[in-house]
């Protein structure tokens, strides 16, 4: 297993492409069942970082895997992708491009906290028995 200060040069590491990952999604908001370029995004975030998934299910969702050393448990994380049809009026930088949608409860925070922890996952490499989803 990794100690501590490991874990912690691997969280480090992926804070900047966490925080571009949020405002990337936060900037480009789809509507629920419209999420194709979130998804796509995603997919190709678990691509280049070599993490096995299954996508379209269900229309755009996704299912990543990350199998541990032998057989065990399954736990499974999900998150949510789905903005909502709301006029954004924030004055940020990576304010939605999108007219009358924005991710106005937190899901664009929600789906890129989740691909980091499987981006810091895979790279871990901890020695765990089972599966994460």
């Amino acid at each position: 297993m990794k100690n501590t200060k490991e874990l912690k040069t691997i969280v480090q590491k992926y804070a900047v492409e966490t925080k571009k990952m949020r405002e990337y999604f936060h900037a480009h908001p789809e509507l629920s069942f419209k999420e194709v370029n979130t998804a796509k995004y995603v997919c190709d975030v678990l691509k280049k970082h070599q993490i096995d998934f299954h996508a379209g299910i269900g229309g755009h969702g996704i299912l990543a895997i990350i199998k541990g050393k032998k057989k065990g448990p399954v736990v499974a994380f999900r998150a949510d992708m789905d903005a909502l049809p709301i006029e954004e009026l924030n004055k940020v930088p990576y304010k939605s491009t999108q007219k009358g949608v924005m991710h106005a409860c937190g899901h664009d925070f929600h789906t890129a906290s989740l691909l980091a922890f499987l981006l810091m996952m895979k790279e871990a490499g901890l020695d765990f028995n089972g599966t994460i989803l």
